[in-house]
């Protein structure tokens, strides 16, 4: 299949957005000339993930970082930190803090850093990585042109964690049953079929290919009398892959490295993006 629009899924927009200078070339170059669109959904597990874990290296810095008799911080106490787990969520976490702590290196590796600086520093990523989620800004292949393209962002599920609730510097995005305010009940009536046959896709698999939290948020939604089951980040984020990859528009190739796509896919006879490098 060959496509003109492309669809970004969370895992591209992150390496889009702060890998290597090499990663984000490669994806800009891949990305040029074409339509290019994302999600709400998507946006909010942008920040749920990605957003969250700079915020949770920014408490590090706060409360924990050592500073020397000038006030400066020892970069390398952030490392430390981050390596003894405390407070930490999961190993995907730990591998985008890594992320971070890349940022700030490229940033500051040369320069002697304050605290409140680099606070400051961490405020700013993340007002600018909000921002630049909706735009892919080809300086990397075009430095002179510095051309800007718009990110149309498909907003099928209608998830109000992108907007009603703004990035906190001292507790975690989450989402109970009571609280969600989206149109995800509807979307899933609609496609319940779909998620079925996603479900059972996966349990054909090797274990090591399965996506076992979307199986189980499956088994837990046919087991209910009610479809509202789906509400709230239990049943939902599980949910995840397999909602970006339905509300992906028809048209469009996914764009992602995470190899659940390969089943979810195939099942919904969607087309990932084949990179090239």
């Amino acid at each position: 299949m060959t496509c003109s629009r492309v669809f970004l899924e969370t895992s591209l927009q992150i390496d889009r957005l702060l890998h290597s200078m090499n990663r984000r070339s490669t994806i800009q170059r891949n990305l040029s000339g074409k339509d290019i669109c994302t999600s709400s959904y998507v946006h909010m597990e942008f920040r749920r993930t990605i957003l969250q874990d700079i915020c949770f290296v920014r408490s590090i810095v706060a409360s924990d970082c050592a500073s020397d008799a000038d006030g400066y911080i020892f970069l390398s106490d952030i490392d430390r930190r981050l390596a003894s787990g405390g407070g930490n969520y999961s190993s995907r976490s730990a591998r985008r803090c890594f992320l971070i702590t890349a940022a700030i290196k490229d940033q500051f590796l040369e320069a002697r850093i304050t605290k409140s600086e680099l606070v400051e520093y961490l405020d700013l990523l993340i007002e600018q990585l909000e921002r630049e989620f909706f735009v892919v800004e080809f300086e990397h292949i075009a430095p002179l042109l510095n051309t800007a393209v718009s990110i149309l962002c498909v907003d099928v599920t209608g998830c109000q964690l992108t907007a009603k609730y703004p990035i906190c510097k001292f507790a975690r995005i989450t989402c109970s049953r009571s609280q969600a305010d989206c149109r995800l009940i509807a979307f899933i009536e609609s496609n319940l079929a779909r998620f079925v046959e996603i479900s059972q896709a996966f349990m054909k698999v090797p274990p090591g290919q399965r996506d076992e939290k979307m199986i189980e948020a499956v088994g837990r939604l046919l087991g209910s009398s009610s479809t509202s089951i789906v509400l709230g980040q239990k049943n939902c984020w599980p949910l995840g892959d397999s909602i970006i990859a339905i509300e992906a528009p028809d048209d469009s190739e996914i764009y992602t490295k995470d190899q659940h796509f390969d089943v979810i896919c195939h099942t919904l006879n969607k087309h990932r993006y084949l990179e090239l490098t």
